[in-house]
């Protein structure tokens, strides 16, 4: 089975609690899984974060990153 770890971010808070911008991420997501992904898949952990794109201190995008590394 494949495993994934999914990391969504928006920038601002109106942005993420608008749920705009993280439902197109999500539908996106959802795209790749069912025209992509090898058969069977899971998602192992979702990672959201609100949170500027031009600070590179992420928490979240370093928690995904290590967890899909493991």
């Amino acid at each position: 089975m494949t495993g994934y770890v999914t990391y969504k971010r928006v920038s601002t808070k109106e942005q993420g609690r608008s749920g705009l911008g993280l439902d197109a991420q999500e539908r996106d997501i959802q795209l790749f899984f069912e025209n992509y992904s090898d058969e069977p898949w899971e998602v192992i952990e979702k990672f959201v974060e609100v949170h500027s794109g031009s600070d590179n201190d992420r928490p979240k995008l370093i928690a995904a990153i290590d967890l899909a590394k493991k």
